[in-house]
Formats: C-alpha cells, sequence, structure tokens
C-alpha cells in the first residue's frame, strides 16, 4: 500500500481522561469548503446535544481551496481531529487515512456534502448501545424527498454472516456502495490500515465489508441517518469514468476471494451478479451512447481484464462478451433513435447539460 503522508496533524481540545467516543465521524476532504461549512453547521447542533459520546475526525487532502481556514475555524468548537496531507494521496487513501484517526467504538465515514439527520442519528447512538461491539451496523439514507432510498426492502435487524451474503448475493453491491450507511465496529481499523490500491480502490468500504460478512455480523438501522448531498448528484462523473469506477468492484470481489479459499463459490457468484446486473448493463449501453469514441477506446480491453479473475469459470462470462461485442457493432446513432423512440431523450439532454455545467465538479478530477 502507498504510505500515507502528512504535514501536520492537529487534536483541538482533545482531553484524553475524557471517557471513549461512542462513535467517530470520519470525514475524508478536498477542495469543498463551502461543502464543509455547511457540514460544520450539522454536527454543531448534534455534538452540542451528544458531547463526547461522538468524536469528529478529518483528513484534508491536500486541499488548495480555504478547506483549511474551514477547518480551523471550527476547530475548537468541534473539538476536531484532523490531518492535512502533505500531497494529495488520491480519495481511497484518503477514506483509509481518516479512519486512523478514530478513537470511537464505532466509526462512520462521512461525505463532505452530506448532513447528519439529527433526530435518527440520536436513535442510532441508542441502538448502538444494544448490540454487539463487532457487528457491523448498515443505516438508511435520505434522499431529495427526505425519504430512504437505498436500503429498500432490506429487513431490519440482525443478520448472521451466511444470511448477509445471500443478501448480498440478492441485492447486489449496488445497495451498499454508498459510503456514509455504514457504521464500523473499530475492531476493523487495523483491516482499513492493511487495505491495498489493488484490494480497496475505489470501494474500500465494500472491501472491508466483503471481509466481515465471511464471519461476521451485521445489523440493519431502517431510519435514514445520513442525507445524500443533493440526492447523490453533486458531482458529475463522465459516462465512462462511471463505468470504470464500477469495474473496479470487481476487482474487490477478487482481491476479498483470495484472502480465504473458504468462501470461494460465494465470491464467483457475487462476481458474475455484478457483472450481468441489470445496471451494469445498462451503463454499458449508456456508454456506447453517450461517449462511443471512448467506449471503443476502452470497454473491450477494460472488461477483458475483468474475465481473466474468473479464472477455470471464465467461460460462464462468455453471454456478457456477446453483448459487449453486440454494443461494439450497433452504430450509436441507432441506439439514440431507440432511446427517443422509449420517451428516454431527456437522458442525454441531462447528460450533456451537466456535463457542461458542472465540469468543476468532475469526480475524477477531484482525484475520486
Amino acid at each position: 500500500m502507498s504510505r500515507i503522508s502528512h504535514s501536520d496533524d492537529s487534536f483541538c481540545n482533545r482531553n484524553f481522561s475524557y471517557m471513549r467516543p461512542l462513535i467517530s465521524i470520519c470525514i475524508p476532504t478536498f477542495n469543498r469548503a463551502a461543502c464543509l461549512e455547511g457540514l460544520f453547521k450539522n454536527l454543531e447542533r448534534i455534538k452540542s446535544e451528544h458531547g463526547s459520546k461522538m468524536e469528529i475526525c478529518i483528513s484534508n487532502n491536500h486541499s488548495t481551496d480555504a478547506t483549511i481556514h474551514v477547518i480551523m475555524k471550527w476547530c475548537s468548537r468541534l473539538e476536531l481531529v484532523f490531518v492535512t496531507q502533505a500531497s494529495n494521496i488520491g480519495a481511497t487513501l484518503n477514506v483509509i487515512a481518516v479512519t486512523s484517526l478514530a478513537t470511537g467504538k464505532w466509526l462512520m465515514l462521512l461525505g463532505d456534502d452530506d448532513l447528519l439527520i439529527q433526530v435518527n442519528f440520536s436513535k442510532l447512538l441508542k441502538f448502538l448501545l444494544s448490540v454487539n461491539e463487532e457487528d457491523w451496523v448498515v443505516v438508511g439514507i435520505a434522499g431529495v424527498t427526505g425519504e430512504e432510498h437505498l436500503l429498500g426492502n432490506l429487513t431490519p435487524g440482525q443478520f448472521e454472516s451466511k444470511v448477509f451474503q445471500k443478501t448480498v448475493l440478492h441485492t447486489g453491491l449496488q445497495r451498499f456502495g454508498f459510503i456514509g450507511m455504514h457504521i464500523y465496529p473499530s475492531s476493523l481499523q487495523e483491516t482499513f490500515a492493511g487495505l491495498s490500491i489493488s484490494q480497496s480502490q475505489s470501494w474500500p468500504h465494500l472491501a472491508v465489508l466483503l471481509r466481515h460478512i465471511q464471519t461476521g455480523r451485521v445489523q440493519v438501522f431502517p431510519l435514514p441517518v445520513v442525507g445524500q448531498a443533493a440526492g447523490g448528484v453533486e458531482l458529475f462523473w463522465n459516462i465512462g469514468d462511471w463505468v470504470l469506477i464500477n469495474l473496479k468492484k470487481l476487482n474487490i470481489i477478487y482481491e476479498a476471494k483470495i484472502l480465504d479459499g473458504r468462501f470461494h463459490c460465494f465470491f464467483d457468484a457475487l462476481f458474475l451478479r455484478e457483472l450481468y446486473s441489470l445496471q451494469s448493463g445498462k451503463n454499458l449501453i449508456l456508454w456506447k451512447i453517450l461517449d462511443p469514441d471512448n467506449f471503443h477506446k476502452y470497454a473491450y480491453h477494460e472488461h477483458a481484464m475483468r474475465y481473466r479473475l474468473l479464472g477455470l469459470i471464465r467461460l460462464l462470462a462468455i453471454v456478457h462478451v456477446l453483448f459487449l461485442l453486440l454494443l461494439y457493432i450497433t452504430p450509436s446513432a441507432l441506439l439514440r433513435f431507440l432511446l427517443r423512440l422509449i420517451g428516454k431523450q431527456r437522458i442525454v439532454d441531462s447528460y450533456i447539460y451537466e456535463r457542461e455545467m458542472k465540469n468543476n465538479f468532475d469526480g475524477v478530477k477531484r482525484g475520486l
């Protein structure tokens, strides 16, 4: 794993005679000072209610905007624990870095553009007092309307490892991709710290989750605890970049598989499930429609790399190979026509508009 270096770390008003925090809110941030200011205002209200039960940790990924000034402004008021990286280490290592600052019994990663829902967060803290400290907790996430929108019909309560493995196979990893929905037991900090780039990029939380559910339990807390920024559309992603980032989930699954031979069947099934998911197919079609040159340049090469990870069962990917070949030979103009025919032209129009209006919010440009 690349070494995480930093130029400065600070522990504002940390009094080590205090009791251990129940939860550490871990915030990786980069060049979003305005978002961070809004989040700190949100956390101030919650901190005033819960005091030393919660700890707030920040890893500033060598931001070039006013991020450090915002941190220093709020440092004493929120008793922040923070580190400023000496150089931009990338989003994945920044996530790992911020978890290493935490001292709480539980860790919660929170996006710098997301917010905590105070009433439900308070209920979550009471819930954490009642569950085993080695369990992983999955919480609800609120979208634009304020309603929970990621857990769906996932049953609240406790899941043994094998049961949750079946749940993941049924729902896919897409449901668990949002980083703010996961509450980690502190015993997994070493697992985070030990992740290599190949084992975790760009999904360190999923990499650790896949290790945990080999033998560990999961608790589902259904109330929405985090309000997702703008319903998850704050950043713009070029369609090809988004597909490639999602393809890295296959690498995460493979890396988890080779750690322990007892779970090969589960990980092979999950790999194929992600490869053949409906969302994956839709993304490939949109890639061909919205950016055909980029599709032709990267799609086959990137997928061929993942097919090889299947080893002896790579023949099971043959249908996907044929689907990819069909997309290659189908004119993108024909696909755009079919999209208009079914009343989905707004997808193309929206993509073009977002690309023009949110150029500065591009995920890859932000090192994500």
